[in-house]
This record gives structure tokens, sequence and C-alpha cells, in this order.
């Protein structure tokens, strides 16, 4: 007989169906809000809703821009799986390195997504968020996690953590604090 998995367990995977849904071409993040072991709402990253999809429509400025072999396809992998180092062009066409590619990680003010915590928060009711937890596939940014703080949500789970979340804004803001004094 199989082990059933702990509730944890349980709810990331709920999450990581979710982010099938996800239509970011960089990234594919589930969430999923749930109170009293019951699921309150759902969220992927994605464009809002009656907008053109990033991966569907091909309508993300960020996706559009990717290093390419002289095949077009994208650098890290040929259609043979091997990694290239000839880097010749932009998947939008321009020269390597293309002056509009944005590294991941990097300033987010040209996405058109809305993340997937932000998504599950916007389709549950803030009476909803005391005592829940949040689950999301990824560790949240530092947006989210100030959005998440404000909801009233208590925990948040993902793969290589489980935080409460008043003690994780305390240690962000804390780092932020420091990095900002480490530039006077």
């Amino acid at each position: 007989m199989a082990d059933r998995p702990g509730w944890d367990e349980y709810f990331l995977s709920i999450a990581d169906a979710v982010a099938a849904r996800a239509d970011c071409t960089r990234r594919k993040v589930g969430a999923l809000i749930v109170r009293n072991r019951r699921i309150i709402a759902t969220g992927y990253n994605g464009s809002p809703a009656g907008e053109p999809g990033c991966l569907s429509d091909r309508a993300c400025p960020r996706g559009k821009h990717y290093a390419a072999t002289a095949d077009g396809y994208p650098a890290l992998f040929e259609n043979s799986g091997l990694v290239s180092l000839m880097v010749e062009r932009c998947g939008c066409g321009n020269d390597w390195p293309c002056p509009e590619y944005a590294k991941p990680g990097s300033s987010y003010d040209n996405c058109v997504s809305c993340h997937a915590e932000e998504n599950a928060l916007l389709y549950s009711s803030r009476d909803q968020h005391k005592g829940a937890v949040l689950y999301v596939t990824d560790e949240p940014c530092f947006h989210c996690w100030k959005l998440i703080g404000a909801s009233g949500i208590e925990r948040v789970v993902f793969p290589s953590g489980d935080v409460k979340v008043l003690s994780r804004l305390r240690s962000l803001h804390e780092e932020r604090s420091s990095e900002s004094t480490n530039l006077r």
C-alpha cells in the first residue's frame, strides 16, 4: 500500500497542476490559497483576463528576446538537445546581445503578466485569508511577499520552504534596509 502524501505535499502537487495553465513564455507558476484544508482560490501567472496572452497570443514583450542559434533555436538547446555556444541572433531577429533582452530576475517593468500569487489573492476575498496558507510552486518575489503580508495569509509553502509570512517580511525588510545602507 502506498503512503498517502502529507497535506503540504498534497496541496503543492495541486499547485503544480494549476501551474500548467500559466500563460508565460519564461516560467510556469501555480498558487492556491487553502484554509482549513479547503481550497479557497487558485492562480497562475499570465496576462490579465481578457488581454492577449504571453504564450497563447505571443504578446510577451520579454519573451520575444532570447539568445538564438543561426537556425533560430534557443541557444541553450538546439534540436539535438546539446548546449550551443554559437549565439548569433535574438529571437526577435536583432543581433545578439539584443538591447531589448531582459535577463530573468531583472526588472519586470515591461512584464504584462500577473503573478500566480496575485491572481490567487484577486480571486478570493480578504476575509477568507485569515489563518490561510498559500501554496506556490516557486518562492514569491518581494512584491508578492508584501501583498501576501497585507492579505492576512499566515503561512506560505513552496518547494524549498515553509515560512511564516510576518517573519519572512521582517527579514526581507532587514535585507533591503542593509542593502540601501551599504549603497550610501
